[in-house]
């Protein structure tokens, strides 16, 4: 009858040292394919799984690529909750890091706050009187910038996160 056993793994971690834990786990000895630590593979012959991730989207699935975990903990340690939104928008097989800071645009406590900001920032209302600005629909206008495909607003954790599309 077949042992199992677990293993608690901070994701600070190498995939490497993972996949050793995952060998050393399962009562074999590490299997390395070209000496040292980071050359351990993750057993193709032993069943492997993830029953439970903390601050981790579960939509990683219960046998997940550990490189892929790794870099979505490096992006959120090096973004926060704006990493978050990010793959919630992308998927968990869609993201790339390096894709992040091309396409952040910034975040706000609503949709008609980021429009606000987006339109100050570039000026677009700077030539219409002060009187007759209220009359410009902040909100319709990002609802286009959204249909037209121009930008995605990700709501997370009750903050609006924009990237570009």
């Amino acid at each position: 009858m077949e042992r199992l056993s677990g293993l608690v793994a901070q994701c600070a971690e190498r995939a490497t040292e993972i996949a050793c834990g995952l060998n050393e786990s399962s009562g074999r000895p590490a299997t390395q394919s070209g000496g040292g630590v980071d050359s351990c593979e993750v057993p193709s012959t032993e069943e492997w799984a993830v029953h439970d991730y903390d601050g981790i989207p579960a939509t990683f699935g219960e046998y997940p690529d550990l490189d892929d975990i790794l870099e979505f903990v490096k992006g959120v340690e090096e973004h926060g909750d704006a990493f978050r939104a990010w793959v919630e928008h992308q998927g968990v097989t869609n993201f790339i890091h390096e894709d992040f800071q091309d396409k952040y645009a910034g975040k706000a406590d609503s949709k008609r706050e980021w429009g606000g900001n987006f339109i100050d920032d570039l000026g677009i209302l700077k030539d219409v009187p002060e009187n007759l600005r209220p009359y410009f629909d902040e909100e319709q206008y990002v609802r286009d910038m959204e249909l037209n495909g121009d930008i995605a607003l990700v709501e997370f954790d009750g903050t609006v996160y924009a990237f570009w599309c």
